[in-house]
C-alpha cells in the first residue's frame, strides 16, 4: 500500500487507496461482501503516510480537490507587478471557471537573498513564511487579487 504512495510521488502523479472497512479481530476469509483492513495494518500505513506527508512529500486528499488542483496548475499564469528590495507584488490568474477551480496554487518565488523571512499577503489572507537561498513557498489563489510580499524582519 505504502508503494502507491512512493509511487505516485516518484511519477508526481496521484494513487488512490480504498478501504472497506477496519476490524480488530481475525479476518474471515469466507464468503463476504467486503474485506476490511486489519487495524495494525491500517496504523502502519498511516504512520508511513505520514512521514511522507512531514516531508513535503506527499499530498493527501480527495481525487476532486487533485483534479482542480492539477487542472489550475495547468492553466494559471503569473505576472510580476512590481519588484524591489522591500518587496514583490505578483498577479496570479487562471483561465478556468472560478466558480469550480478555486484551489490555492503552490508557488515559489524569488526574494532579495537577504531575507530570512517573508510576509504574503493577498486580499485578507496573511502568511509568514520562511525564505531559503532567495526563494520562498506560499499558497495563493488564482484570481484572488494581487498578491504582495515584503521582508518580515
Amino acid at each position: 500500500m505504502l508503494a502507491l504512495a512512493d509511487s505516485a510521488i516518484a511519477k508526481g502523479e496521484m494513487e488512490y487507496l480504498v478501504v472497506h472497512g477496519v476490524e480488530r479481530r481475525e479476518i474471515n476469509w469466507g464468503y463476504q461482501d467486503m474485506w476490511p483492513l486489519n487495524v495494525d495494518i491500517l496504523a502502519t500505513l498511516l504512520d508511513g503516510l505520514k512521514d511522507r506527508q512531514s516531508r513535503g512529500d506527499l499530498w493527501v486528499t480527495d481525487h476532486i480537490s487533485w483534479h482542480c488542483y492539477q487542472a489550475e496548475r495547468q492553466h494559471a499564469s503569473t505576472k510580476t507587478l512590481s519588484m524591489s528590495d522591500k518587496s514583490v507584488s505578483i498577479e496570479l490568474a487562471c483561465s478556468l471557471d472560478h466558480d469550480y477551480y478555486d484551489r490555492r496554487l503552490t508557488l515559489l518565488t524569488k526574494v532579495p537573498a537577504a531575507w530570512t523571512k517573508a510576509e504574503v499577503v493577498q486580499g485578507k489572507t496573511t502568511q509568514t513564511v520562511a525564505a531559503v537561498d532567495g526563494q520562498i513557498k506560499f499558497n495563493a489563489i488564482p484570481g484572488g487579487g494581487p498578491i504582495v510580499v515584503t521582508d518580515h524582519p
